[in-house]
């Protein structure tokens, strides 16, 4: 399977538990260099300690259940740099990151901007 990320866009890999999302991710991540995995409620802090200098890619296990971050998701995508926030520090700008999400709930797409993704269903 080739799978590679668009500027501006995010990949989505969408599956059932155990179908290897996370592992073909991972995959997809070192081809860009250094990633980090995240929760989605980490998305929803305030302070963005899981990202570095570093980090090409943020690997996202679920999306965000609330709007505003969803909101916010979309312009982390599309903004060529990412204001991250840590705590003790000031904020600084960084390139911003490629996003990867790995969901088993397809419902969770229907309130995302369609146009920002790229989905791609694994199937066991």
């Amino acid at each position: 399977m080739k799978l590679s990320i668009q500027s501006g866009k995010a990949l989505v890999l969408v599956g059932s538990q155990g179908c290897k999302k996370s592992t073909i991710a991972r995959a997809v991540a070192l081809q860009n260099g250094a990633f980090v995995e995240i929760k989605a409620a980490d998305l929803e802090s305030q302070h963005q300690d899981w990202m570095s200098e570093h980090v090409k890619t943020v690997i996202v296990q679920g999306f965000p259940k609330k709007r505003r971050f969803r909101e916010q998701l979309k312009r982390w995508i599309t903004s060529p740099t990412f204001r991250v926030n840590r705590r003790m520090t000031y904020p600084v700008d960084m390139p911003a990151p490629n996003f990867i999400f790995c969901s088993s709930q397809v419902d969770e797409l229907d309130r995302i901007d369609e146009r920002r993704l790229q989905v791609v269903e694994i199937k066991p």
